[in-house]
């Protein structure tokens, strides 16, 4: 019995299996056994299963999502030697060299097996083959096949009872036990072609690639999709290798020169030293130690280094008509061939369907593409032009043609290459000898959208006025004149005052196409941001001010004296008009309006867009706190007075959020630090959990100290806390009761504080105490502060710190919820990990019933989640109402929402005569039936787990939820 049906009869039940003991579960250890015999003898006995900080992104959600939420994500085959190991990332089959933490958790199997059992019964199920093996299925192939192999290093590792229980309910939930298993030989197929072709960019032995690739086929003879388009592939390394020189190009009815030929040369000669995993920067080097070996030659082509040789080979652009910026045109090892211009084009149409390798990666391996549609030779010439490969000469001139080649349509991404290479003789025989003005032209005219901004921004900023004219009789004659609005705006940009009479020529045209703007957001000709009359309105008024030469610092000033409702509108145009390219004075605009401002809405929605500028100056990952960044001169008295600005915030201001921002001054900070330091923004958050003080507080402290020239306030810094002293302060805990436990940690320095915090979400050796566990479900604080134009209420559910949420009294709970829900009707409280570990936080909101509703699905996919009202909040429950299923006795509806798990949950009771009815949703949010699993075992699932809940509990009544669903 060869070695695939022997897979099949172990796996897919052509033999009788034993049952594992005490599980009623098929023992497929013979199954098992013949499919680790074709993968890496890795893992083993030896091998632990520990979670690492970082893991490499895998296909599908439906893994990703697993992955995240696992106790562990890794098996570590060998003890680290010098802070070093081979890993084997979940997902994956080949070892990794991966730096190890000094302290890094052991996972737990068992749990983390039944989470993805669990996981996997969640999916959708497929009933047909064909869906199931759709690449973006994640019920599908995607997922079964890397959990299979999963199972399969778990039966090598010593785990047979769970390879056999996740073996068992992959079968149960696919269309049939075959497509599982070729699942998995897909993945070890994809996988093991990808670190043998990651081992033909490290040594550019066609022998051995060749070689090594013949076996793969051979022991892989079905269920691994690439196997015939890995066959093309072997036939041209069969050609190289036969023929190590190559092919002179051939073109029938064209003499090729000898120049042109040798400027292809660079396309088969051995790469530049210097080019390879040996000679790769350190900062790469590090990256490639967290990602397993089947992605590195991805990965160096992706940074210009490797197989590629050069990132200009990825995106060559327009290089016909390099624009004199660009330096990776004219040093990457295309150039001379591109030096040749438009006389190169006979000889890479020559070149178009060779298929003779190269030693550069294929450039089409990032694109992807499927269908059903198409013969087996013509889905094994799709994958092959898709696979991670050696690029063939073919390849390369199609990548260069295509870049060059007008495409207004972009229809010859997917031509042949014999129409390629007709288009491309016909342009050459049109054009040749033509000079680039004239060449151009022909891409304003018949040119892609990227081909046409080129040209824009080149024409735009020549000082040859022959060019402006060209693009301003071409812009004028675009029809409509909408469909030119963007480019007009970086002409304009380019020439500001230059382009005067042309813009006072082009916006009649648009004004006119336009009307009273009733029509536009079915306009496809403009571009989304413009598909609405104010934004519209407000960048044809900017347009008009930069041909005027109105500074942008002026233009600032007139929206800040101008009407609140239009500022948001005109302050984007303002950006836009200034383009991305200008931050410097695209934030002294800011600034100047912001500082002009006297209205304090107006003041709020220059100081909001400063966070859409992406500044000039330097961002570094640390700072010197005696000697930290400083603003610019002309800046400081501006920040001064804007922090000053005590004014609050209000929440209609704008659907945007910031971070604890309640006043014109706190966004003033904030906007101010980001300008300056931007990941300071980000490692306050801690800061402000550890000090227990307001996030905003510690931004203005920071901010201020830079205006006056003061050192940096002192960060807590939990290095200056001994390891010895940090085990005395857990133990104290410990020994503590779990009321006493947070008045112990308040006295505690602030470095002790920020130890304490770094334990607590990495324990290493040092576990939690049962105290401090205990402590993880018990409310211990409860938000009062207005936030977001929110205000909380304390109190509401009958909740309030040193409630306990514990498996032996929800229930309970619930039935008090239940028996007194009108009074609790409109109710919110969220409830989450405390800012300051161990315990909960929570937040109580009152909705108030909206007097009317112009809007009926009441916009709870048109904001910002953090803008949602309570009203909004609620209109999904008053829906469940009107469910023909929703029973006529039920009086009232709990919801209870769990973030943070393996899933996104949602647990539901009717209230029928005062007491809780359990019922679930499908995924239609269609009444179900009774749920699975009961909010008991989740709550002791994760209070075994050592993590705390993140949930939210609404409460509404019949009659509320009718009253919203009316309005």
């Amino acid at each position: 019995m060869n070695l695939r049906i022997g897979i099949f009869c172990a796996l897919a039940g052509c033999a009788i299996q034993s049952a594992s003991a005490n599980s009623g579960t098929p023992s497929f250890a013979a199954g098992f056994e013949m499919l680790n015999a074709l993968t890496p003898p890795l893992p083993d006995g030896s091998s632990s299963w520990r979670k690492l900080p970082r893991i490499n992104h895998l296909d599908g959600n439906a893994l990703n999502t697993m992955a995240n939420s696992m106790s562990g994500n890794a098996w570590i085959v060998s003890e680290p030697t010098d802070g070093a190991a081979p890993t084997i990332q979940f997902g994956h089959i080949t070892a990794t060299e991966t730096q190890i933490p000094e302290t890094f958790p052991e996972g737990d199997l068992e749990s983390d097996v039944a989470g993805i059992i669990e996981a996997v019964n969640r999916l959708e199920r497929v009933s047909g083959i064909e869906d199931f093996t759709r690449p973006w299925s994640d019920a599908g192939s995607r997922t079964f096949g890397p959990l299979m192999l999963f199972a399969a290093q778990l039966h090598q590792a010593g785990h047979p009872r769970l390879a056999d229980e996740i073996a068992w309910t992959l079968f149960r939930s696919a269309p049939n036990r075959e497509v599982v298993i070729d699942a998995a030989l897909d993945r070890i197929g994809n996988s093991l072609q990808e670190e043998i072709t990651s081992r033909f960019f490290e040594s550019g032995d066609w022998q051995a690639y060749h070689d090594e690739l013949t076996e793969l086929t051979t022991k892989l003879p079905r269920g691994w999709e690439n196997r015939p388009a890995t066959a093309i592939l072997l036939e041209s390394l069969a050609q190289r290798i036969e023929h190590p020189d190559p092919p002179p190009p051939r073109l029938e009815n064209h003499e090729i020169p000898a120049a042109a030929i040798d400027a292809i040369a660079w396309m088969t000669d051995p790469p530049e030293a210097g080019d390879t995993e040996d000679h790769i920067p350190p900062e790469v080097a590090e990256m490639l130690a967290h990602l397993p070996s089947e992605y590195h030659a991805q990965y160096l082509e992706s940074v210009g280094i490797g197989g590629s040789q050069a990132a200009s080979l990825s995106n060559p652009g327009l290089w016909l008509l390099p624009d004199p910026a660009d330096s990776t045109i004219v040093s990457g090892p295309a150039a001379p061939l591109m030096a040749l211009g438009i006389d190169a084009f006979p000889v890479l149409a020559a070149l178009l369907g060779d298929t003779y390798p190269t030693r550069f990666a294929n450039p089409g391996h990032r694109s992807h593409s499927f269908s059903y549609r198409t013969s087996a030779i013509e889905r094994a010439i799709e994958a092959h032009a898709q696979m991670n490969r050696p690029a063939t000469r073919g390849d390369l001139a199609r990548l260069l043609l295509l870049a060059a080649l007008p495409d207004p349509d972009n229809q010859l991404t997917r031509a042949d290459p014999e129409t390629i290479r007709s288009v491309a003789l016909e342009f050459h025989s049109t054009h040749a000898g033509a000079d680039t003005t004239t060449i151009a032209a022909a891409y304003l005219a018949d040119g892609s959208d990227s081909q046409k901004t080129h040209v824009t921004r080149l024409f735009a900023t020549s000082s040859d006025p022959d060019h402006h004219e060209i693009l301003e009789q071409h812009l004028i004659e675009t029809s409509p004149p909408s469909a030119s609005l963007s480019s007009v705006i970086l002409y304009a940009q380019q020439r500001k005052t230059g382009a005067r009479d042309f813009v006072a020529k082009y916006l009649p045209l648009i004004r006119e196409e336009i009307g009273d703007g009733s029509n536009i957001e079915e306009n496809r000709h403009l571009a989304w941001e413009f598909r609405n009359p104010d934004q519209l309105e407000q960048t044809l008024r900017q347009l008009e001010s930069i041909a005027e030469g109105i500074s942008p610092e002026d233009t600032a000033r007139e929206i800040a004296a101008g009407d609140p409702a239009e500022a948001e509108a005109a302050v984007s145009a303002l950006l836009r008009g200034i383009g991305s390219e200008s931050p410097d004075a695209a934030l002294a605009a800011v600034l100047a309006g912001a500082d002009a401002a006297e209205d304090p809405q107006i003041r709020f929605t220059f100081l909001q867009n400063v966070l859409r500028i992406r500044n000039a100056q330097a961002v570094a990952d640390d700072e010197d706190p005696a000697d930290p960044a400083r603003f610019p001169e002309s800046q400081t008295e501006i920040w001064t007075r804007l922090i000053a600005d005590d004014r609050p915030i209000e929440p209609d201001w704008s659907d945007r959020f910031h971070r604890s921002t309640e006043t014109i001054g706190e966004l003033a900070a904030y906007a101010a630090e980001f300008t300056l330091m931007q990941n300071s923004i980000y490692q306050l958050d801690s800061a402000a959990h550890i000090l227990n003080r307001p996030y905003a507080d510690l931004i203005r402290d920071r901010v201020t100290a830079r205006l006056g020239g003061e050192p940096l306030p002192a960060m807590p810094d939990a290095a200056n806390v001994p390891e010895d002293r940090l085990r005395e302060i857990v133990a104290a805990a410990g020994e503590s009761p779990p009321e006493e436990i947070h008045s112990r940690l308040d006295a505690l320095t602030p470095d002790e504080r920020a130890a304490w915090f770094e334990w607590y979400f990495d324990p290493g050796d040092l576990s939690r105490p049962e105290s401090v566990r205990n402590l993880t479900f018990t409310i211990t604080s409860e938000k009062t502060t207005p936030q977001g134009g929110i205000t909380p209420v304390p109190g509401l559910l009958d909740l309030a710190p040193g409630f306990t949420i514990h498996e032996d009294t929800i229930d309970g709970y619930l039935s008090d919820l239940a028996a007194n829900a009108s009074d609790h009707s409109l109710s919110i409280v969220s409830i989450g990990r405390d800012g300051f570990p161990p315990g909960l936080t929570m937040q109580g909101i009152r909705a108030e019933l909206p007097a009317e509703s112009d809007d009926p699905d009441g916009g709870i996919h048109a904001r910002h989640h953090a803008m949602h009202t309570p009203a909004d909040m609620f209109r999904f429950h008053a829906r469940l109402f009107g469910l023909d299923d929703a029973p006529d006795e039920a009086a009232a509806l709990i919801s209870m929402s769990i973030h943070g798990m393996q899933y996104h949950g949602r647990f539901q009771w009717w209230v029928v005569d005062g007491v809780p009815v359990p019922f679930a949703l499908d995924d239609s949010n269609q009444i179900a039936g009774e749920i699975e699993t009961t909010l008991a075992e989740t709550i002791a699932d994760k209070r075994e787990a050592g993590t705390p809940l993140n949930f939210s509990i609404h409460v509404i009544t019949r009659e509320h939820a009718e009253t919203l669903a009316s309005r």
